[in-house]
């Protein structure tokens, strides 16, 4: 049986992601990012390498507010109907 750091891993590079959310139920709880995954143990949990949550903004925020929270924050998770996407600052280059 594999791992869910193993798993995380291969979605990660799979989809060339380098972050991943986190739900329980419909709540967002947390993100795990690619050197959370370096970092972890083969059989470490996840509620141990999640970091925070991470806001979540409308799918119609303008891109200047976007840039201003990715000053403090990794990414930010859009939203419309259903979680459309993660934004990080690479996403604006």
């Amino acid at each position: 049986m594999y791992s869910i750091v193993f798993l995380f891993s291969i979605v990660m590079k799979e989809n060339d992601f380098s972050q991943l959310p986190v739900k329980k139920g419909e709540k967002f709880v947390g993100i795990v990012l690619s050197k959370d995954i370096g970092l972890a143990k083969n059989d470490a949990l996840v509620e141990e390498i999640m970091r925070p949550t991470i806001p979540i903004i409308p799918e119609d925020t303008p891109r200047e507010a976007v840039a201003e929270l990715l000053k403090s924050q990794n990414a930010v998770l859009v939203k419309g109907k259903q979680v459309e996407g993660i934004i990080t600052s690479a996403d604006l280059l």
